[in-house]
């Protein structure tokens, strides 16, 4: 009669081969959701940046509208203002009409 072998108690076992591969799964997943979680974590902020982008490129079509609306202003106001006579003195006529102009725009 053959002696039976001594084995240790973990080799009896069958491998639940089952749970390894779940928590293979697991830890895959784990990894995919990471990686899934930093690109769209790096999408929203690309979106961030693209409408704040979108926002100072308001801004400054803005400003500079309002810029050239003030030198447009001032080259009036200066054209106006300086009309002089063949002696040198200010054409009051001029800067009369340009103060009533302005009188009537504030009005409307």
């Amino acid at each position: 009669m053959p002696s039976p072998k001594v084995c240790s108690p973990d080799q009896h076992k069958s491998p639940n081969f089952k749970s390894k591969k779940n928590c293979l799964r697991t830890t895959s997943n784990k990894k995919r959701s990471q990686t899934n979680d930093k690109k769209e974590r790096f999408q929203k902020l690309m979106e961030k940046q693209k409408e704040i982008e979108q926002g100072k490129a308001e801004k400054r079509k803005l400003i500079e509208s309002k810029r050239q609306e003030r030198y447009v202003k001032r080259k009036q106001r200066n054209k106006a203002w300086c009309k002089l006579t063949k002696k040198g003195q200010p054409i009051l006529k001029e800067r009369i009409n340009y103060l009533l102009k302005e009188l009537e725009s504030m009005n409307k």
